[in-house]
């Protein structure tokens, strides 16, 4: 996870300085509240600066779950080594995002929605309906095997215009490459 927050935008260094600031202005309770508050959503409403103590904080999420860090200590390390958060900012945000019930919520308790086993397709033109007597409108029927929990294989089906299968085409490369870069 070091390389990984070395590796983090250029903004993430404003968004330090952003949660020592937000640190300072609130009391430590409040603070501690703010990084709750934003470790479960991640939405608030911008207050005092938060926008950037939010970037910040979403980040450190994605690091975590990224790199499954569940030790206190080796993530307190670690961002004492590669931030300028102060010790008291580290000491909490170490404490809210590696809580005992946070660890559980981020991999413990993750759903399970099944393995792909097969992919299957068909291209098909619609003639016509029963509303229409002349459509000749192709369309990509997707077959998904997918294995679930128990071992069962169930399939799932869509029909899509050639549109909406280049939109999902488009929609499966972007989610290999966020699986596959960094």
């Amino acid at each position: 996870m070091e390389a990984y927050i070395l590796s983090a935008p250029e903004g993430f260094v404003y968004a330090v300085d952003s949660l020592n600031e937000l640190f300072l202005e609130m009391k430590e309770i409040q603070f501690e509240s703010f990084l709750r508050d934003a470790e479960s959503s991640l939405k608030i409403q911008s207050q005092n600066g938060s926008d950037l103590a939010l970037q910040a904080i979403g980040f450190l999420v994605g690091g975590i779950e990224k790199y499954r860090i569940k030790d206190q200590e080796e993530l307190a390390n670690l961002l004492n080594r590669t931030t300028d958060l102060k010790a008291d900012v580290v000491r909490l945000v170490v404490q809210v995002l590696l809580e005992p019930n946070s660890i559980n919520k981020r991999f413990g308790s993750v759903p399970r929605i099944g393995k792909l086993v097969e992919f299957d397709w068909k291209l098909t033109v619609a003639m016509e309906s029963s509303e229409c007597e002349n459509l000749s409108i192709p369309y990509i029927t997707l077959i998904l095997h997918i294995e679930n929990t128990k071992g069962k294989i169930d399939l799932h089906c869509m029909d899509l215009t050639i549109d909406e299968f280049y939109k999902f085409k488009g929609e499966i490369y972007q989610a290999i490459h966020m699986m596959t870069s960094s």
